[in-house]
């Protein structure tokens, strides 16, 4: 069972409700774009992923100035409340309004006003994020409920899994007029109730941390940059923000790949029954993901983040191996067995990953003196930011490269559906035995510090 932090009831909400609405912006748009844009509305891959990737590219490059502007804002107004609050409404407004394009417009025209409302939704998104990871990250000042306060948010991360690729077989039900209505009423409710919804929650419940360091000061430390970091510390950030390319990139690109096999191969061009198993799946994964973040924790509090990590990794690359023969046709109950083996991957992604983010602002701050959690977050956002790029992008190059076309339909090439088992199972072990390697350079003073603290505070 899932030890609780140590905090009030009102900031576990608070923390719920945020986590909820960072998960739904970041993953509600590939949810629904993949299969209403490109497979129903047979836009091309690569121009869509190229439509969506430009806001994302903006939103990454201004990471650092949202993190400094931020921290000016909390400092000059004492609060970081009412930017999360501002921020969240007009991401879920943009959201909203990505449904909205008229079924006769030509591609052109459609994927223009996909990419400036996008950009729209992606910098607003970034400014409620950043600002929402930072008053969790300093919830807490020890290593040990820092840890809990993490896990718990993952755990509300993996509750929006239940539910976010349910989106499309949702606006697909008979009681819409058609798909063009289901989609822009579900687009709706996404963007107003789950990601402005929840993080107005967020802005409202929250309870943020006083810094007592002089305001003049604070905004100079407010543009820390990495020249500015310990060597020991710049080692760590790079391994960690690595790992995030890794797997929110890399990876990411090769599991894209599972809904169209679980379409095109599995069932045979069928778009209804393959997102139907696409949401078996990822429903799978949250609740594998929710059993296992309380296990998690308690692993990485006995042994140490990095330990557990690579036990993790390997893990990982015995399921991308199995992935080859989880993907086949008649065997679509198998997909349960996937998201058994790669579902702790993803709760590191939300625990331990952070964790040791928020590790390090630690070490930072008690070396120098100052406070700069939005500086680490900062990076973190802009690292992923850039990875999503990379998903994007590669997977819609590599549709191309291997000769998939939406509008052939069920009549894909034998050609194709190998190369996409191919990559789907050889990049997947590729990516989970990299990081391992990677992990054995971490500075020791980040891991000692780490464990240090954890065991100090059992």
């Amino acid at each position: 069972m899932l030890q609780l932090p140590a905090i009030k009831n009102k900031e576990k909400v608070a923390i719920g409700s945020g986590y909820l609405a960072i998960f739904f912006a970041g993953h509600s748009i590939n949810a629904l774009t993949t299969p209403y844009y490109q497979m129903t509305r047979a836009l091309d891959p690569l121009l869509l992923a190229i439509a969506l990737t430009l806001p994302l590219i903006i939103s990454a490059a201004i990471s650092s100035q949202v993190a400094i502007i931020s921290d000016k804002i909390k400092f000059k107004w004492g609060s970081r409340r009412q930017l999360i609050l501002l921020s969240g409404w007009v991401a879920g407004i943009s959201f909203s309004s990505l449904w909205i394009f008229p079924e006769s417009w030509g591609d052109t025209t459609l994927l223009m006003m996909l990419c400036l409302v996008a950009s729209v939704f992606y910098i607003s998104s970034c400014f409620f994020s950043i600002n929402i990871k930072c008053v969790t990250f300093e919830t807490r000042s020890d290593n040990y409920q820092r840890t809990l306060v993490l896990a718990f948010a993952s755990v509300f991360e993996r509750i929006g899994s239940l539910v976010y690729f349910w989106l499309y077989p949702l606006a697909k039900l008979p009681i819409w007029q058609s798909v063009y209505t289901g989609v822009q009423v579900v687009g709706s409710a996404v963007g107003l109730l789950l990601i402005a919804g929840f993080a107005t929650i967020f802005a409202f419940l929250c309870q943020e941390k006083t810094d007592k360091t002089p305001h003049f000061q604070q905004l100079k430390q407010a543009k820390l940059t990495f020249s500015n970091l310990t060597p020991d510390i710049k080692k760590a950030l790079t391994i960690i923000l690595a790992l995030v390319i890794l797997k929110f990139g890399a990876t990411s690109v090769c599991s894209s790949f599972d809904y169209y096999l679980l379409v095109y191969y599995v069932n045979y061009g069928d778009i209804e029954a393959g997102s139907h198993w696409k949401g078996i799946l990822s429903t799978s994964f949250a609740l594998f993901g929710i059993l296992l973040t309380p296990v998690i924790a308690y692993l990485v509090n006995a042994y140490g983040k990095i330990s557990i990590l690579k036990f993790i990794y390997v893990i990982s690359s015995v399921a991308g191996a199995a992935k080859w023969f989880i993907y086949t046709p008649e065997s679509e109950w198998l997909i349960i067995l996937d998201a058994l083996l790669n579902a702790s991957s993803w709760v590191a992604m939300s625990v331990i990953i952070p964790a040791l983010l928020a590790d390090l602002s630690a070490i930072h701050h008690k070396a120098s003196g100052y406070q700069n959690t939005s500086y680490f977050v900062s990076q973190h956002n802009k690292v992923l930011q850039f990875s999503l790029v990379i998903a994007l992008i590669g997977s819609g190059t590599l549709l191309n490269l291997i000769g998939f076309d939406a509008s052939s339909g069920t009549a894909q090439t034998e050609s194709s559906l190998f190369f996409m088992r191919l990559i789907l199972s050889v990049g997947s072990i590729l990516f989970s035995l990299l990081p391992i390697w990677l992990l054995t350079f971490y500075p020791s003073n980040c891991v000692n510090h780490s464990q240090l603290t954890g065991n100090l505070n059992k």
